[in-house]
Protein backbone atom coordinates (compact mmCIF):
# COMPACT_ATOMS: atom_id res chain seq x y z
CA UNK A 1 0.00 0.00 0.00
CA UNK A 2 1.47 3.49 -1.04
CA UNK A 3 0.92 6.23 1.00
CA UNK A 4 1.71 10.14 1.39
CA UNK A 5 4.02 11.01 4.06
CA UNK A 6 2.37 11.92 7.38
CA UNK A 7 -1.07 10.18 6.39
CA UNK A 8 0.09 7.11 7.64
CA UNK A 9 2.78 4.94 9.86
CA UNK A 10 3.96 1.56 8.89
CA UNK A 11 5.74 -0.27 12.17
CA UNK A 12 7.01 -3.86 11.41
CA UNK A 13 10.17 -5.24 9.98
CA UNK A 14 11.87 -2.35 8.02
CA UNK A 15 12.69 -4.87 5.22
CA UNK A 16 8.71 -3.84 4.22
CA UNK A 17 8.90 -0.23 4.12
CA UNK A 18 10.82 1.74 1.44
CA UNK A 19 13.20 3.70 2.17
CA UNK A 20 11.47 7.25 1.19
CA UNK A 21 8.74 5.86 3.99
CA UNK A 22 5.98 6.11 0.62
CA UNK A 23 5.41 2.47 0.31
CA UNK A 24 5.00 -0.14 2.27
CA UNK A 25 4.80 -4.24 1.45
CA UNK A 26 1.66 -6.17 3.35
CA UNK A 27 1.01 -9.47 4.01
CA UNK A 28 -2.90 -10.67 4.51
CA UNK A 29 -3.22 -14.36 5.01
CA UNK A 30 -6.71 -15.53 3.95
CA UNK A 31 -8.58 -17.97 5.96
CA UNK A 32 -10.62 -19.07 3.18
CA UNK A 33 -9.60 -20.43 -0.59
CA UNK A 34 -7.60 -18.15 -2.80
CA UNK A 35 -9.75 -18.79 -5.54
CA UNK A 36 -13.09 -18.45 -3.53
CA UNK A 37 -15.68 -15.77 -3.86
CA UNK A 38 -15.07 -14.62 -0.27
CA UNK A 39 -11.45 -14.28 -1.45
CA UNK A 40 -11.92 -11.98 -4.18
CA UNK A 41 -14.25 -10.24 -2.43
CA UNK A 42 -11.61 -9.15 -0.53
CA UNK A 43 -9.51 -8.54 -3.09
CA UNK A 44 -12.35 -5.89 -4.77
CA UNK A 45 -12.47 -4.43 -1.13
CA UNK A 46 -8.90 -3.57 -0.75
CA UNK A 47 -8.64 -2.64 -4.40
CA UNK A 48 -11.51 -0.19 -3.95
CA UNK A 49 -10.85 1.07 -0.41
CA UNK A 50 -11.30 4.68 0.04
CA UNK A 51 -9.33 4.64 3.24
CA UNK A 52 -5.97 4.28 1.73
CA UNK A 53 -4.75 7.28 0.15
CA UNK A 54 -2.72 7.18 -3.34
CA UNK A 55 -2.18 3.53 -5.05
CA UNK A 56 -3.16 0.17 -3.73
CA UNK A 57 -1.66 -2.79 -5.54
CA UNK A 58 -2.57 -6.00 -5.01
CA UNK A 59 -0.35 -9.28 -5.67
CA UNK A 60 -0.41 -12.41 -4.91
CA UNK A 61 -3.22 -15.91 -6.21
CA UNK A 62 -6.20 -14.32 -5.53
CA UNK A 63 -5.39 -11.19 -7.19
CA UNK A 64 -4.03 -12.90 -10.18
CA UNK A 65 -7.32 -15.17 -10.25
CA UNK A 66 -9.31 -11.90 -9.99
CA UNK A 67 -7.20 -10.45 -12.92
CA UNK A 68 -7.36 -13.33 -15.43
CA UNK A 69 -11.19 -13.52 -14.61
CA UNK A 70 -12.14 -10.39 -15.92
CA UNK A 71 -9.76 -10.36 -18.77
CA UNK A 72 -10.94 -13.87 -19.95
CA UNK A 73 -14.48 -12.38 -19.57
CA UNK A 74 -13.86 -9.17 -21.51
CA UNK A 75 -12.41 -11.41 -24.67
CA UNK A 76 -14.85 -14.34 -23.87
CA UNK A 77 -17.51 -12.79 -27.05
CA UNK A 78 -14.78 -11.64 -29.09
CA UNK A 79 -13.22 -15.23 -29.38
CA UNK A 80 -16.68 -16.66 -29.57
CA UNK A 81 -17.19 -14.21 -32.46
CA UNK A 82 -14.17 -15.48 -34.40
CA UNK A 83 -14.52 -18.56 -33.53
CA UNK A 84 -18.12 -18.79 -35.35
CA UNK A 85 -17.24 -16.63 -37.96
CA UNK A 86 -13.88 -18.88 -39.20
CA UNK A 87 -16.27 -22.05 -38.79
CA UNK A 88 -19.13 -20.76 -41.11
CA UNK A 89 -16.64 -19.00 -43.76
CA UNK A 90 -15.05 -22.88 -44.06
CA UNK A 91 -17.89 -24.70 -44.19
CA UNK A 92 -19.82 -22.34 -46.27
CA UNK A 93 -16.84 -23.09 -48.98
CA UNK A 94 -15.98 -26.39 -48.55
CA UNK A 95 -20.21 -27.53 -48.37
CA UNK A 96 -21.54 -25.01 -50.74
CA UNK A 97 -24.28 -24.17 -48.49
CA UNK A 98 -25.64 -21.59 -46.42
CA UNK A 99 -27.94 -24.23 -44.29
CA UNK A 100 -25.61 -26.63 -43.41
CA UNK A 101 -23.06 -24.44 -41.85
CA UNK A 102 -25.43 -22.82 -39.47
CA UNK A 103 -26.84 -25.94 -38.75
CA UNK A 104 -23.36 -27.17 -37.72
CA UNK A 105 -23.24 -24.00 -35.64
CA UNK A 106 -26.43 -24.37 -33.55
CA UNK A 107 -25.41 -27.90 -32.80
CA UNK A 108 -22.14 -27.55 -31.60
CA UNK A 109 -23.64 -24.89 -29.47
CA UNK A 110 -25.87 -27.35 -27.91
CA UNK A 111 -23.38 -29.78 -27.62
CA UNK A 112 -21.19 -27.42 -25.78
CA UNK A 113 -24.20 -25.58 -24.05
CA UNK A 114 -24.98 -29.33 -22.48
CA UNK A 115 -21.43 -30.01 -21.23
CA UNK A 116 -21.41 -26.55 -19.31
CA UNK A 117 -24.37 -27.59 -17.31
CA UNK A 118 -23.05 -30.99 -16.54
CA UNK A 119 -19.91 -29.44 -15.17
CA UNK A 120 -22.08 -26.73 -13.42
CA UNK A 121 -24.04 -29.42 -11.74
CA UNK A 122 -21.18 -31.54 -10.84
CA UNK A 123 -18.30 -29.27 -9.72
CA UNK A 124 -20.44 -25.98 -8.52
CA UNK A 125 -22.97 -27.36 -7.14
CA UNK A 126 -20.90 -30.04 -6.17
CA UNK A 127 -22.95 -33.49 -7.08
CA UNK A 128 -20.06 -35.07 -8.00
CA UNK A 129 -17.50 -34.20 -5.08
CA UNK A 130 -18.29 -37.62 -3.19
CA UNK A 131 -17.91 -39.74 -6.42
CA UNK A 132 -14.72 -37.86 -7.55
CA UNK A 133 -13.45 -37.09 -3.82
CA UNK A 134 -12.93 -33.04 -4.05
CA UNK A 135 -14.15 -30.25 -1.73
CA UNK A 136 -16.14 -28.21 -4.88
CA UNK A 137 -14.96 -24.14 -4.59
CA UNK A 138 -18.53 -23.10 -5.43
CA UNK A 139 -17.73 -22.23 -8.61
CA UNK A 140 -15.68 -23.63 -12.00
CA UNK A 141 -12.07 -22.48 -13.48
CA UNK A 142 -12.88 -19.17 -15.07
CA UNK A 143 -10.59 -20.13 -18.04
CA UNK A 144 -12.16 -23.65 -18.24
CA UNK A 145 -15.42 -22.62 -20.42
CA UNK A 146 -13.54 -20.74 -22.87
CA UNK A 147 -10.72 -23.34 -23.28
CA UNK A 148 -13.27 -25.92 -23.77
CA UNK A 149 -15.41 -24.29 -26.04
CA UNK A 150 -12.29 -23.47 -28.52
CA UNK A 151 -11.16 -27.48 -28.23
CA UNK A 152 -14.91 -28.77 -28.93
CA UNK A 153 -15.70 -26.65 -31.63
CA UNK A 154 -12.82 -27.81 -33.16
CA UNK A 155 -13.33 -31.43 -32.67
CA UNK A 156 -17.19 -31.32 -33.69
CA UNK A 157 -15.80 -29.71 -36.71
CA UNK A 158 -13.76 -32.77 -37.54
CA UNK A 159 -17.43 -35.09 -36.73
CA UNK A 160 -19.34 -32.60 -38.97
CA UNK A 161 -17.38 -32.34 -42.18
CA UNK A 162 -16.67 -35.94 -42.03
CA UNK A 163 -20.31 -36.53 -41.85
CA UNK A 164 -21.64 -34.48 -44.28
CA UNK A 165 -19.23 -34.41 -47.17
CA UNK A 166 -20.15 -38.53 -47.17
CA UNK A 167 -23.70 -36.97 -47.24
CA UNK A 168 -22.41 -34.76 -50.44
CA UNK A 169 -21.31 -37.42 -52.31
CA UNK A 170 -23.85 -39.30 -52.04
CA UNK A 171 -26.27 -36.96 -52.82
CA UNK A 172 -24.63 -35.64 -55.84
CA UNK A 173 -24.43 -39.02 -57.35
CA UNK A 174 -28.03 -39.62 -56.70
CA UNK A 175 -29.78 -36.47 -56.01
CA UNK A 176 -32.15 -37.91 -53.05
CA UNK A 177 -31.52 -36.55 -49.98
CA UNK A 178 -32.91 -38.90 -47.74
CA UNK A 179 -31.10 -41.72 -49.38
CA UNK A 180 -27.81 -39.90 -49.29
CA UNK A 181 -28.40 -39.20 -45.32
CA UNK A 182 -28.66 -42.99 -44.59
CA UNK A 183 -25.88 -43.96 -46.28
CA UNK A 184 -23.41 -41.09 -45.13
CA UNK A 185 -24.45 -42.35 -41.80
CA UNK A 186 -23.87 -45.72 -42.50
CA UNK A 187 -20.94 -45.43 -43.34
CA UNK A 188 -19.80 -42.65 -40.80
CA UNK A 189 -21.45 -43.47 -37.48
CA UNK A 190 -18.88 -46.16 -36.70
CA UNK A 191 -15.78 -44.40 -37.41
CA UNK A 192 -17.28 -41.38 -35.14
CA UNK A 193 -18.58 -43.35 -32.41
CA UNK A 194 -15.02 -45.11 -32.29
CA UNK A 195 -13.30 -41.65 -32.33
CA UNK A 196 -15.63 -40.49 -29.70
CA UNK A 197 -15.13 -43.45 -27.23
CA UNK A 198 -11.25 -42.91 -27.72
CA UNK A 199 -11.48 -39.17 -27.37
CA UNK A 200 -14.01 -40.02 -23.89
CA UNK A 201 -11.52 -42.45 -22.55
CA UNK A 202 -8.28 -40.52 -22.79
CA UNK A 203 -10.25 -36.99 -21.18
CA UNK A 204 -12.39 -38.92 -18.65
CA UNK A 205 -8.79 -40.34 -17.45
CA UNK A 206 -8.60 -37.18 -15.90
CA UNK A 207 -11.17 -36.95 -13.03
CA UNK A 208 -8.50 -39.74 -11.61
CA UNK A 209 -6.29 -36.51 -10.78
CA UNK A 210 -5.89 -34.80 -7.36
CA UNK A 211 -6.05 -31.68 -8.99
CA UNK A 212 -9.68 -30.01 -9.31
CA UNK A 213 -8.69 -27.87 -12.56
CA UNK A 214 -7.92 -30.97 -14.11
CA UNK A 215 -10.97 -33.59 -13.46
CA UNK A 216 -13.11 -30.42 -14.07
CA UNK A 217 -11.41 -29.78 -18.04
CA UNK A 218 -11.51 -34.05 -18.34
CA UNK A 219 -15.19 -34.03 -17.40
CA UNK A 220 -16.38 -31.42 -19.26
CA UNK A 221 -14.43 -32.37 -22.48
CA UNK A 222 -15.39 -35.97 -22.33
CA UNK A 223 -19.13 -35.26 -21.64
CA UNK A 224 -19.46 -33.13 -24.46
CA UNK A 225 -17.45 -35.45 -27.04
CA UNK A 226 -19.48 -38.46 -26.00
CA UNK A 227 -22.94 -35.89 -26.55
CA UNK A 228 -21.66 -34.64 -29.57
CA UNK A 229 -20.66 -37.65 -30.85
CA UNK A 230 -24.17 -39.56 -30.39
CA UNK A 231 -26.84 -37.63 -29.93
CA UNK A 232 -26.22 -34.43 -32.01
CA UNK A 233 -23.86 -36.23 -34.56
CA UNK A 234 -25.82 -39.69 -34.96
CA UNK A 235 -29.48 -38.52 -34.01
CA UNK A 236 -29.91 -34.78 -34.50
CA UNK A 237 -27.94 -33.89 -37.46
CA UNK A 238 -29.21 -36.68 -39.82
CA UNK A 239 -32.83 -35.41 -38.63
CA UNK A 240 -32.60 -31.92 -39.33
CA UNK A 241 -30.44 -32.53 -42.95
CA UNK A 242 -33.86 -35.28 -43.88
CA UNK A 243 -35.97 -32.86 -43.10
CA UNK A 244 -34.40 -29.92 -44.77
CA UNK A 245 -34.16 -31.92 -47.80
CA UNK A 246 -32.98 -30.31 -50.72
CA UNK A 247 -32.80 -26.61 -48.99
CA UNK A 248 -29.57 -28.05 -47.44
CA UNK A 249 -27.75 -27.69 -50.78
CA UNK A 250 -28.97 -23.58 -51.04
CA UNK A 251 -26.35 -21.16 -52.46
CA UNK A 252 -26.99 -18.05 -53.62
CA UNK A 253 -25.74 -18.13 -57.34
CA UNK A 254 -23.96 -14.85 -57.00
CA UNK A 255 -22.52 -16.20 -53.89
CA UNK A 256 -21.22 -19.44 -55.61
CA UNK A 257 -19.89 -17.36 -58.06
CA UNK A 258 -17.80 -15.17 -55.48
CA UNK A 259 -16.43 -17.98 -53.00
CA UNK A 260 -13.24 -19.96 -53.80
CA UNK A 261 -13.97 -23.96 -55.40
CA UNK A 262 -12.59 -26.47 -53.17
CA UNK A 263 -12.57 -29.56 -54.44
CA UNK A 264 -11.75 -32.25 -51.31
Amino acid sequence: MRTEPGVAEVTGDPSFVSRDGRSAYLSVTLAVPPDSPAAVDVVRRIRASPAAPGEVRVGGPTAEFLDMSEETQSKTWLVIGLVLGLSFVFLTVILRSVILPLKAIVMNLLATGAAYGLLVWGFQDAHLAGPLDFVSSGSVQVYLPLTAFALLFGLSMDYEVFLVRRVQEEWRATGDTEHAVAVGLRHTALPITAAAAIMAAVFGSFVTSDILEMQQIGFGLAAAVLLDATLVRIVLVPAVMRLASSANWWLPAWLDRWLPHIDA
